[in-house]
């Protein structure tokens, strides 16, 4: 059995856990202000958390949550 893997989708909180330091740094270098990245940082997860149950396994959970917060300084940019 534990050859085997089954595809089934991580807990969220597993998620979180293995992706936010890295998705944190990326915010800040892109950002470049510690304020804004914190702002990104929480509207990233949660866009995530409410997309979670819509996320394709097969597609990768890192350049999903790289998407969201790719799309997310862009709206800011584009919004300043």
């Amino acid at each position: 059995m534990g050859r085997y893997r089954l595809d089934l989708p991580l807990p969220f909180e597993e998620i979180l856990r293995r992706h936010e330091r890295e998705i944190l740094r990326y915010l800040l270098r892109v950002s470049g202000d510690p304020e804004d990245a914190a702002d990104l940082f929480q509207e990233t997860w949660l866009r995530a958390y409410r997309a979670y149950p819509r996320l394709d396994s097969e597609s990768g959970v890192r350049p999903w949550l790289y998407a969201i917060a790719t799309n997310l300084c862009r709206n800011r940019a584009r919004d300043s």
